[in-house]
């Protein structure tokens, strides 16, 4: 399975439905699980289960949340190399996380910008050849090489999911999470065809 993550509206560049990147399936860890984790740094147990890549990512960030909480800003600013101000920004920003994390998780693909102003669907068989070409930019295939567009290919997702869901991603102060349950298939994704004007 792969997650693409769409632009939901037209804005900088891209047009609605236009797939901006996509990546192989995530995790999402429970508002639980990561409330637990931080506060006694007790991991989650499907941790395992996860390509370690992902795991030691995950560890990280939590490991330096919990790190910065527990020491002054003088200490943060000390192990980091930061100037002297610095480890109290620090310090906010680990607080920040760590309450959005126990109120709604830690995607381990996405964050939570993303699934608040973008859309994210998984699609089934996508090839390494696949994802290459559904992330290719929209170049005129002569030789000038002039530029028509970010992407080539778009994903017509308010036609193909349910109306509400879709109500939801177009909803930017709602955060809509990955639904890992579904999957598309890949023929639903189409060209993102432009018009090329004649020089």
């Amino acid at each position: 399975m792969s997650e693409l993550l769409l632009k939901v509206g037209d804005s900088g560049g891209y047009r609605d439905g236009d797939i901006i990147a996509i990546k192989p399936d995530g995790w999402l860890i429970s508002p639980s699980g990561m409330a637990t984790w931080l506060k006694d740094g007790k991991e989650p147990m499907f941790l395992a289960t996860m390509p370690l890549y992902i795991a030691n990512g995950c560890r990280r960030r939590v490991l330096a949340i919990r790190w910065k909480r527990a020491h002054t800003a003088a200490e943060v600013e000390a192990e980091y190399g930061l100037s002297k101000g610095a480890g109290e920004m620090e310090k906010a920003e680990a607080d920040r996380d760590a309450a959005e994390f126990e109120a709604t998780g830690l995607d381990t693909n996405w964050g939570t910008s993303d699934l608040k102003v973008h859309a994210v669907v998984r699609v089934a068989d996508l090839t390494e050849h696949d994802t290459r070409e559904f992330l290719d930019r929209d170049w005129v295939n002569d030789h000038t090489h002039r530029t028509l567009g970010k992407v080539c290919y778009r994903l017509p997702y308010a036609n193909v999911l349910a109306p509400e869901k879709v109500a939801d991603m177009q909803d930017k102060t709602k955060r809509v999470d990955v639904d890992r349950t579904l999957a598309l298939s890949k023929t639903v994704i189409q060209p993102a065809a432009r018009v090329v004007e004649k020089a």
